[in-house]
C-alpha cells in the first residue's frame, strides 16, 4: 500500500498509518516506523509471524509488550513492558510466586539482601527433605540439626524418652548414640572417643572413662 507522507517535513515529526506511527529521520532523508498495532497472538506465548520493524506485540501469558527491533546487524523482539507498562503491583499477591524452572532463580544476593522475611506458623521446607516449623509460643521444631561439615560432626536428635540424644560421626562413620550426660553403651569400645567420654561395657557391666594422663590416651574402669 502506497502511503503520501507530508511535504517538507521536518526531523522527528511523525505520521500515522494504518495504526503504523513513523518518525522523519533527516540524516536518512526517510520516515521510519517506530510503532505499529498491538498484536495478541491466539496461544499467547508466541510471537506473530513475519513481523515488521516496529511492530508491538503482547504476551498474554506473560503480561509482557516487546517491541519489533532491528539494531542494524539482526532484527528481534525486546522486551519494554517495564518502561511503557504499569508497575506490577507486589502489595497485594493473589497468586503463588513460583520461578520458571525447578532451583533455578535466587531472592536476593550476596549484595543485595531482603530485610526481613515474615512467615506464618507453617514450614519452611529446605531441600527435598529437610524442614523447619514454627509451633506455638515461637518454638522451632526441627527433626534434627547436625552441627559441622565434612568428615566429623555432630547429630541432635530427641530420643525416645524426651532426653537429647547424640551421634557423633567420626571419620565419616556414624557413632553408637548417647544421650546427653550418658555413656556410651555397647559391647565394644566407641570408636574414635574423645577425653571425658564415657562407656558402659555390656560383656563386664563396668563403666569407663576415656582419660589422657598426659603420656597417652586410654579407656579406664571407674567401678
Amino acid at each position: 500500500m502506497a502511503v503520501n507522507f507530508p511535504d517538507s517535513p521536518s526531523n522527528g515529526d511523525t505520521y500515522v498509518v494504518g495504526g503504523v506511527t513513523y518518525a522523519y529521520n533527516s540524516t536518512k532523508n526517510a520516515w521510519e516506523t517506530i510503532g505499529g498495532a498491538i498484536t495478541t497472538t491466539g496461544s499467547g506465548d508466541t510471537p506473530p509471524a513475519n513481523p515488521a520493524d516496529g511492530d508491538l506485540w503482547f504476551n498474554s501469558a506473560s503480561a509482557e509488550l516487546s517491541v519489533r527491533y532491528n539494531d542494524g546487524t539482526s532484527s528481534q523482539w525486546v522486551t519494554v513492558s517495564g518502561a511503557v507498562g504499569a508497575t506490577p503491583n507486589l502489595s497485594a499477591v493473589a497468586e503463588d510466586i513460583l520461578p520458571d524452572a525447578d532451583s533455578s532463580r535466587d531472592l536476593g544476593s550476596p549484595t543485595k539482601k531482603w530485610k526481613s522475611l515474615y512467615l506464618s506458623s507453617d514450614t519452611l521446607f529446605l531441600g527435598d527433605s529437610g524442614s523447619i516449623s514454627a509451633g506455638p509460643g515461637g518454638e522451632i521444631i526441627l527433626p534434627s540439626i547436625k552441627i559441622g561439615r565434612g568428615d566429623n560432626a555432630v547429630k541432635l536428635e530427641a530420643a525416645t524418652d524426651g532426653k537429647l540424644k547424640t551421634k557423633r560421626i567420626a571419620g565419616g562413620v556414624e557413632q553408637p548414640e548417647t544421650s546427653a550426660n550418658a555413656a556410651a553403651v555397647s559391647d565394644t569400645a566407641p570408636a574414635n572417643p574423645n577425653d571425658g567420654d564415657t562407656w558402659f561395657d555390656t560383656t563386664d557391666a563396668s563403666l569407663n572413662v576415656y582419660y589422657n594422663d598426659g603420656s597417652s590416651a586410654q579407656w579406664v574402669g571407674i567401678n
